[in-house]
């Protein structure tokens, strides 16, 4: 299966409740559609780095899931139909980053090797150089 990130900004004039709400009923759809949630991170409110519908902030949410590629078609139908979704984004996560990052960890899951002793090192005095003439 493929692996997706979906990134969203809500509006910053949903309440608590209602962005909680928003965001359970878009992981609601990859669960419909098969999909499997990976990880599931809310930032909260912060600052845009340019007004966006005349909004200086946002709520930031972001999805990584597994399934096909209906699951973010679906989502972004959604974002697209809602106002509170002032900008969004879904990117297909390269399987070669994911095979990367798996034995990274494995590597720092390994035992450390000891550090070897440092070599002392002197300074060697330069040769004399002459000129011929």
């Amino acid at each position: 299966m493929r692996q997706y990130e979906t990134g969203f900004v809500l509006s910053p004039t949903l309440s608590e409740e209602e962005t909680a709400q928003f965001v359970q009923q878009m992981a609601e759809v990859v669960a419909q559609k098969k999909g499997r949630m990976v990880k599931q991170d809310i930032w909260g409110k912060r600052r845009l780095a340019f007004p966006i519908k005349r909004f200086q902030e946002g709520v930031y949410v972001f999805f990584t899931y597994e399934g096909a590629g209906d699951i973010s078609t679906e989502l972004e139908r959604r974002f697209k139909q809602t106002d509170s979704v002032i900008r969004f984004m879904t990117i297909l996560r390269d399987p070669r980053d994911l095979i990367g990052r798996k034995r990274k960890k494995r590597a720092e899951e390994a035992v450390p090797v000891a550090a070897e002793p440092a070599v002392e090192q002197t300074a060697a005095a330069p040769a004399e150089v002459k000129e011929e003439k």
